[in-house]
């Protein structure tokens, strides 16, 4: 009888291996995040977008899913609030949860090019991909110095 459970047990793993790799590190328990709060990350797109125009700032776009535990250790960083206040100084945080992976979770991830979990991605007010971080980060400070080299080679309009 334990021969169904294990074939349901490789599905999914198989599963997730296919969605992207969104996996966690043996030995490693994955962090427990700090829910970052709904009103401060957008998730409607095309509010962030012409927010972003009206403000003279980018977009960033944070892929998550509750069932991908690297996305965990993804959210702590950004409930930072000296990282979440740097992001909205050139950013408008928008969000996707593609928990469900439903079709529209589907269309996101393909015309953001957000293959993987977690996805980071950093795109001009007008919709142009100015860079991307895929995959864990592993303190606020790498987080931030990649978002600055970002910035660097394209600042926000009003900066």
């Amino acid at each position: 009888m334990s021969r169904p459970r294990v074939s349901a047990g490789i599905a999914a793993a198989a599963f997730l291996v296919a969605i992207g790799g969104c996996a966690q590190s043996e030995g490693q328990p994955a962090p427990q995040a700090e829910s970052i709060p709904a009103e401060t990350w957008r998730t409607d797109e095309d509010a962030a977008f012409a927010e972003a125009k009206k403000s003279g700032r980018h977009v960033v776009v944070d892929f998550r899913a509750m069932w991908c535990e690297p996305c965990k250790e993804v959210e702590a960083i950004l409930a930072q609030d000296a990282v979440f206040s740097e992001i909205t100084k050139s950013f408008v945080p928008l969000e996707f949860d593609i928990s469900g992976l439903t079709p529209d979770d589907n269309e996101l991830k393909a015309k953001y090019k957000a293959f993987e979990l977690p996805a980071v991605i950093f795109v001009s007010a007008s919709g142009d991909e100015l860079g991307r971080i895929d995959g864990v980060v592993s303190t606020s400070d790498a987080f931030l110095s990649q978002m600055r080299g970002i910035l660097d080679k394209h600042p926000a309009p009003d900066s």
